[in-house]
């Protein structure tokens, strides 16, 4: 099932622990690709896992990147 881009208050209220790179993908201004990518060479600084070739990204740390807090497990990736 594919998802839309979410917002702010969107992914605040997802039931669920992670989300799809597309949902994220409009939180983090950049398309899904981009972060498939970013994930498969070991750069995307948002905690993730593969499920398969399926990539999802964790909610609390995404959260956690898109309001600058400092309670989720996100680095900067050079």
């Amino acid at each position: 099932m594919t998802y839309p881009p979410m917002t702010l208050d969107e992914l605040r209220a997802w039931p669920k622990a992670t989300v799809s790179p597309t949902q994220a993908s409009g939180l983090l201004g950049c398309d899904q690709y981009s972060l498939n990518v970013s994930a498969k060479a070991g750069r995307l600084a948002i905690r993730h896992i593969f499920s398969g070739r399926n990539l999802r990204i964790s909610k609390t740390d995404l959260l956690a990147f898109c309001t600058g807090s400092t309670e989720g497990e996100w680095r900067v990736c050079k």
